[in-house]
């Protein structure tokens, strides 16, 4: 009987050590050499380290990834980026350069977009500017869009307008409308008149056309009066229609009544039913009844 109390007193301080180990923090193995080291039999040597500066901390170093799981690899990039720690960034510069999966280097891209530290947004340049690959690059500007300052959006507007590859100006199009307000069109309209690329103009419209209602129906009612490239009227006409104001069924019956494209008329007519609005479907009947008329 004796034996058997022992036993389950034993086991009863076992529990207690590994519960107050973990409330510490501590490893059990660290904890319960800290137990000695408190003891009155160490208590010269602790006076002695307190007078010991302590080591600067070691950098982050990425030993290499030993997982051929990309999934994997791709999981624990993101779980270090969402520690917030800046010392993470250079091991995910590292393995967006080094990856040996297309996906898990440009996992490491996307979360350096997580961090708000200057570093971060050097690394996404030096990065875009030495990468060869097309996704590595596209990966690169969509993880600036999360980051702030007037140099990165310089960057972006400067690629938008004149890079050669028409992807990456587009994906620098869409990096550069994420970090512009509701309201702030004057970027995007200064891309639609001067980008090199007619799909950059184009992404530009509908960027436009997703701003902010009253601000896009307007620079999109300029363009129609002033533009003379049927197609960007035509992006135009779609991009109202994706607005469901009275201002945007308004300018869609001026395109109606006064563009001399049919294709355009035809494309505003289209926008007016994507709209839907009672407003909208009273414009298709007034439009029914003009054509009857004729």
């Amino acid at each position: 009987m004796r034996k058997h109390i022992l036993l389950g007193l034993g086991a009863l301080l076992l529990i207690c050590f590994y519960a107050v180990a973990h409330m510490t923090g501590a490893r059990p193995a660290a904890y319960l050499m800290s137990l000695f080291h408190d003891s009155e039999e160490t208590a010269p040597m602790e006076a002695e380290d307190e007078v010991v500066a302590e080591a600067p901390p070691v950098p982050l170093q990425l030993a290499g990834l030993d997982t051929d799981d990309p999934e994997v690899a791709k999981a624990a990039l993101y779980a270090l980026a969402n520690t917030g720690d800046p010392a993470v960034i250079p091991v995910l510069v590292q393995v967006a350069r080094e990856g040996r999966h297309p996906e898990v280097s440009k996992a490491a891209v996307y979360a350096l977009g997580n961090f708000e530290a200057e570093a971060a947004a050097d690394a996404l340049l030096t990065i875009f500017e030495g990468a060869e690959g097309q996704e590595i690059r596209k990966a690169a500007l969509h993880a600036m869009s999360n980051q702030e300052g007037p140099g990165l959006q310089a960057f972006l507007m400067k690629t938008a307008l004149g890079e050669e590859d028409v992807e990456i100006a587009k994906t620098a199009l869409y990096a550069l409308s994420n970090t512009l307000e509701d309201t702030d069109a004057a970027l995007l309209l200064e891309v639609l008149q001067q980008a090199r690329h007619a799909e950059v103009r184009k992404a530009a419209l509908y960027q436009i056309g997703n701003m902010d209602g009253v601000v896009a129906v307007g620079v999109l009612q300029n363009i129609l009066k002033e533009d003379l490239d049927i197609e960007l009227r035509k992006a135009a006409v779609h991009a109202l229609g994706n607005s469901d104001t009275d201002e945007a069924v308004a300018a869609l019956k001026g395109v109606i009544a006064e563009d001399a494209d049919t294709e355009v008329r035809k494309a505003a007519v289209y926008a007016l039913g994507n709209i839907g609005t009672e407003a909208a479907q009273t414009a298709l009947l007034e439009v029914l009844a003009a054509e009857g008329g004729r």
